[in-house]
């Protein structure tokens, strides 16, 4: 590995994991090994090194909402079929947690931990949006395959959950589990409380208001704002990755499953914000 990959990771890492370095300063890197990749490119940008590592020692395996349809197909989408081909190597894989989102399905009044079919055919769309559909094309278009959608961004995660329903089906062994969090904030409580590291979403108007910039805004002052810490998120994909690892192997037992354990986290009726 690299002495500026090496670097580069560590200063990424640095703020959060502050209480580890106090204790042992090398720690991290004796227990983490980053990889170069990039879900837009064949085999996820992986170097050969890098891909046999992970098929062989790995055992538990990212967000712009306005990005153009394509793009977006591409990251969100195809990246997950490509990072499942690689699962499928793993001899030692345990659990695929794939991050969805809450508002995949936000065209619907309400949404159940299941999947749902969207109004166009996934593969033939995705086959499509990689091969001989221009930008131009996939944009005229846009209108009609978000059904209803506000961005690309909700509608190719619902997308991506209709592949990995497919890929279920096709390799009954793969132990996927999805979790769908709502709009994620700032950290809770471990291990820097009110930690973040962007401006999306809300943040940028809590801040915005914070400084004074902002004395207001156009919107519904009775809708509820769903937003969950992301450090509950975290330990939501690690008790997931968990729970999938403990359920029941369908292919040893000789049944067929056609369905995925979908976890919603949120704060819903339970910590309900309002803009009022």
């Amino acid at each position: 590995m690299g002495k500026h990959r090496i670097q580069g990771f560590q200063k990424y890492l640095s703020p959060l994991f502050s209480r580890i370095r106090c204790k042992d300063e090398n720690r991290l890197e004796r227990m983490l090994v980053p990889i170069c990749g990039d879900l837009m490119q064949e085999d996820l940008g992986l170097s050969c090194e890098d891909q046999e590592t992970l098929a062989n020692e790995v055992s538990i395996a990212t967000v712009k909402f306005d990005e153009a349809l394509r793009a977006s197909i591409q990251m969100n989408v195809i990246g997950t079929q490509r990072l499942t081909a690689l699962c499928r190597r793993m001899k030692h894989l345990r659990a695929f947690v794939h991050t969805s989102t809450a508002y995949a399905n936000c065209n619907k009044e309400y949404t159940s931990e299941h999947i749902y079919e969207p109004c166009v055919n996934a593969s033939k769309l995705v086959e499509a949006a990689s091969s001989w559909m221009n930008e131009k094309m996939l944009d005229s278009l846009s209108a009609q395959l978000l059904d209803n959608r506000p961005n690309t961004y909700t509608f190719a995660k619902a997308l991506a959950e209709i592949q990995l329903l497919e890929q279920q089906k096709q390799f009954p062994s793969l132990p996927i589990i999805i979790i769908r969090p709502s709009i994620v904030g700032a950290i809770w409580k471990e291990p820097l409380p009110g930690w973040i590291d962007n401006v999306n979403g809300p943040t940028g108007i809590f801040i915005g208001v914070g400084k004074g910039l902002l004395t207001d805004m156009c919107g519904n002052v009775d809708i509820k704002t769903d937003i969950i810490p992301v450090d509950i998120v975290a330990n939501m994909l690690i008790a997931a990755a968990v729970y999938r690892a403990k359920m029941p192997n369908k292919e040893e037992n000789n049944e067929k499953t056609t369905t995925i354990p979908i976890i919603h986290c949120t704060s819903g009726e339970l910590n309900p914000l309002k803009w009022r």
